[in-house]
């Protein structure tokens, strides 16, 4: 009895359901203890005297359970609504865009929570930044606030960019909520086209070394099958693959440009197609690719979706 009485606890989720719970709890301890017979026989009087004290608990204790379960119930759905209140605005998103893309990183800087700047001197921030702005030689030609989402005290603003024709990105600005209002947390730029990370399919080994080391033990049957079902459209995971530019192949729309790399480990030939500022290489600079393989051999791969960083 009492293990499913605390089954039905569990699943009350409104006020007038708690308050008829806690009634119906406390009628069946006062049926249980007048059902023993244990009091001795009361006076007319003495009798209603007790009844009437008896409701009168069972009154207070019900109009308290319905107040707290009222609270309980409406300040859920009130709280989210002061948290949209009191979010940054498009024209603070924005403008934490346009210091990106302009090199203002001191200013960005100051805007970080002091919790976060007390943990991230501004020499390593700077080293960081510039790394993940390194592909963008100057900003979008448009974009659009995408969306906007609050969840568990974070603010997400997901805005789509185009640079020209061919390439889209998303830019993803993350907020924190904290006791001094909505504060600027981190960013994140990759195209349009990338899937989310729990669905993404990534490719079986972490670096370009250890799969093109594995592709060339195969034999022409296995290494056939392999290919299309474990490397063709598949993504590249964390770190990335590391390569030497050779040369632009060609300039595909204003911006976008098909480039030739060179694997730094195994030397194996890597084709980028789309790069958004990729015409922007230099020959022998070094970097961190990520992307989708589109096509694949033992010393060979193609690669779209590009998103690069410099060494």
């Amino acid at each position: 009895m009492i293990t499913s009485v605390f089954e039905i606890a569990a699943k009350v989720s409104t006020p007038l359901a708690l308050s008829g719970l806690t009634l119906a709890v406390l009628f069946f301890i006062f049926r249980q203890l007048l059902a023993k017979n244990i009091f001795p026989e009361l006076a007319r009087a003495t009798g209603g005297a007790l009844l009437r004290q008896i409701v009168d608990r069972l009154f207070v204790l019900a109009l308290v359970a319905m107040f707290l379960g009222t609270a309980g119930y409406l300040l859920p759905l009130l709280a989210p609504r002061v948290a949209r209140s009191e979010l940054p605005s498009t024209a603070a998103a924005e403008t934490v865009l346009s210091q990106l893309y302009s090199g203002k990183y001191q200013e960005l800087y100051d805007s970080l929570s002091p919790e976060l700047r007390s943990q991230i001197p501004f020499a390593a921030f700077l080293t960081g930044v510039k790394k993940q702005m390194s592909q963008f030689s100057a900003p979008p030609l448009y974009r659009r606030l995408s969306r906007t989402q609050t969840v568990a005290g974070y603010c997400y603003y997901t805005f789509e960019a185009e640079f020209d024709q061919r390439s889209r990105f998303r830019e993803i600005l993350t907020y924190a909520d904290t006791p001094t209002g909505w504060l600027f947390l981190r960013f994140d730029l990759y195209p349009t086209d990338w899937p989310l990370p729990s669905v993404a399919a990534p490719l079986p080994e972490s670096t370009a070394s250890a799969l093109f080391q594995r592709l060339e033990k195969l034999e022409p049957l296995q290494l056939a099958s392999f290919l299309n079902n474990e490397v063709v459209g598949h993504w590249i995971p964390a770190p990335g693959w590391s390569g030497r530019f050779e040369k632009i192949l060609s300039q595909e729309d204003t911006r976008t440009c098909d480039i030739q790399l060179r694997e730094s480990s195994t030397g194996a030939l890597l084709t980028a197609r789309d790069v958004l500022d990729g015409c922007t290489l230099k020959e022998a600079k070094y970097v961190t690719l990520f992307g989708r393989v589109d096509k694949a051999s033992n010393r060979s791969a193609e690669i779209s979706s590009v998103r690069w960083f410099l060494n």
